[in-house]
């Protein structure tokens, strides 16, 4: 049985006003997954932090931020490959 990846939007900023449904499915993850830029903590996580159970496994993937595509690209392709393999050991995944 496969898991779910999630897409859940962070809002416009304050944790209070995700969706009811958005803090239901951060609450029962296994896993988080979100992009940052180099050297900084995610403003997604940071949104999304309050709803997520203690034990929900991060994973952060560095995204250059950058006119050139490429490095950013390479950075979601290696965290697709990341995560497949959690996804297919049924873990549910969200992607903020």
């Amino acid at each position: 049985m496969s898991g779910t990846l999630y897409l859940i939007g962070t809002g416009p900023g304050d944790p209070e006003l995700l969706t009811l449904k958005a803090a239901r499915v951060l609450s029962a993850l296994a896993g988080v997954a979100y992009p940052q830029k180099p050297g900084t903590i995610s403003q997604s996580l940071t949104i999304a932090e309050m709803h997520l159970s203690d034990n929900v496994e991060h994973f952060a993937f560095d995204v250059p931020m950058a006119v050139d595509r490429g490095p950013a690209q390479a950075a979601y392709d290696q965290m697709a490959e990341h995560l497949a393999p959690k996804l297919a050991a049924g873990q549910n995944i969200g992607y903020l």
